[in-house]
């Protein structure tokens, strides 16, 4: 053995460590950690390198059947009939250790590492023992969140009622202490007793117990953090911008088994949804989505510019037919300052210019549709951010400018823009903003329907009233 090669041990607690006993949750656990960390952690295992996989006092038959079938042979991964808690660790790693000096990590049974990830933990474990340090924490701030495939919102339905589907995607994420992006160093005369906690509570432990704290923003993409159907929290928590990727390149930097992951969605665990009722408890949440097919989807969390202009496909982006109203609320001033009533039968681009907007306000959009008499709302808010795209689409092609409002007069103040359908005799954009900003706001034929003839009307708020000051064609 080389005498500098610092032993790592990985704890993982394992398919809910005895609490649970259904199968049907435990078989898709059984396949998501097939695919995603086992695949992960298993090739990263080495010299000085120990597993091991906290089943709980009292695991279903099945789980240790499939752990000892995995994992009997290999002398790397240890099979501990106990709960992840900080005395079951201390007692796992004086038994195991090799050196006085060793580093303790946790990595749920979901998610996974890079490929170079403990040739980096033990790179920064020896920097810190040539600075002195034999007693510390260290997080690495930056990974990635990770959709691994659609899925309906479970906590989006839970508080508010919405059935949406969230599509698949890869977001980079910056958090620190969560549970598979902390290694501490220690020794085995004075481990870390605590490991396992609350990633909340992980560094006012540390300070508590004397070991000294350091975060690494480097490298960008340390963890791949995995949210699915199976997951208790809410999907989406990254506040970045969505990233281009294929499995493949999922594979290639962090080990995961890219076709059984292309397989799950419609694999029979990609409709099972299931969730604890509280930690420990052992009881299950289910839910049953038979049809997918007429759920809303929300692409991301937010919709971000793109050369000049706020994109919207609502039959594309959002899976929405028929008669809708697409909503733009300022929450700046706390008004509604866009409504469009759109009929949706195909995929129709609706580029607004970001000249309609003020940058120093915050806004958010949702999609109402017509149920023959009232307007119903059918998705969550999602915010606009004027930040740039980093995968614009090709420049809106084919819009044409319509009513430059610069030379119109009696435009100032309060003001509201209407258009109207000459045909169907129904007003169907409205517009609300200050006169001088509507003055520069530039309109496309993107907005107007097909196959019609178009008025407009131009009023202005004064004295609380409406008064109109300017009117005519399209």
């Amino acid at each position: 053995m080389s005498k500098g090669l610092i032993p790592i041990f990985i704890c993982t607690p394992f398919i809910g460590q005895g609490d649970i006993h259904n199968e049907e949750w435990i078989d898709g656990r059984i396949a998501l950690f097939e695919a995603v960390t086992k695949s992960s952690v298993s090739q990263l295992l080495g010299e000085r390198i120990h597993w091991g996989l906290f089943l709980g006092q009292n695991p279903s038959e099945k789980v240790v059947s499939y752990a000892e079938k995995s994992f009997g042979d290999n002398p790397r991964v240890h099979l501990l009939f106990n709960r992840l808690s900080g005395d079951n660790v201390v007692s796992f790693t004086k038994q195991n250790s090799e050196m006085e000096h060793f580093l303790t990590m946790t990595i749920a049974d979901d998610d996974a590492w890079p490929k170079n990830y403990f040739s980096l933990v033990r790179e920064k474990a020896n920097e810190l023992m040539e600075k002195g340090e034999f007693h510390a924490g260290l997080t690495f701030s930056n990974g990635l969140e990770w959709l691994m495939c659609d899925q309906v919102d479970i906590d989006w339905l839970d508080q508010s009622g919405f059935p949406i589907v969230r599509k698949k995607n890869l977001i980079e994420y910056n958090y620190e202490w969560l549970g598979f992006c902390y290694f501490i160093l220690q020794t085995l005369s004075r481990p870390f007793t605590r490991l396992g906690i609350a990633h909340t509570k992980v560094a006012e432990e540390l300070k508590r117990q004397n070991f000294s704290i350091h975060v690494s923003e480097e490298p960008r993409r340390a963890w791949l953090y995995n949210r699915h159907q199976l997951a208790d929290s809410s999907l989406v928590k990254s506040e970045n911008q969505p990233l281009k990727f294929t499995l493949d390149e999922l594979e290639l930097e962090f080990g995961i088994n890219s076709k059984k992951v292309a397989e799950w969605p419609e694999s029979r665990f990609g409709s099972v949804y299931c969730q604890k009722h509280a930690q420990g408890s052992g009881l299950l949440k289910l839910y049953d989505f038979p049809d997918l097919a007429e759920y809303v989807q929300v692409p991301a969390k937010y919709v971000y510019a793109q050369k000049g202009f706020f994109i919207f496909d609502p039959f594309i982006d959002n899976n929405i037919s028929g008669v809708c109203r697409l909503r733009i609320y300022d929450e700046t001033i706390k008004e509604y300052m866009l409504l469009i009533v759109l009929e949706i039968e195909k995929s129709k681009q609706l580029p607004l210019d970001l000249s309609l907007f003020d940058q120093s306000h915050s806004y958010k959009y949702d999609i109402q549709k017509w149920n023959g008499t009232s307007w119903d709302r059918i998705m969550p808010f999602v915010y606009l951010r004027f930040e740039e795209y980093l995968y614009p689409k090709a420049e809106p092609k084919h819009i044409m400018p319509i009513l430059d409002l610069k030379a119109m007069e009696h435009i100032e103040g309060k003001c509201k823009l209407r258009i109207l359908d000459e045909n169907k005799k129904n007003y169907f954009f409205h517009l609300t903003m200050e006169g001088e900003k509507l003055k520069s706001a530039q309109l496309n034929d993107s907005i107007l329907r097909d196959g019609s003839s178009f008025s407009f009307q131009i009023h202005q708020f004064v004295e609380d009233k409406w008064i109109l000051v300017q009117s005519g064609t399209v």
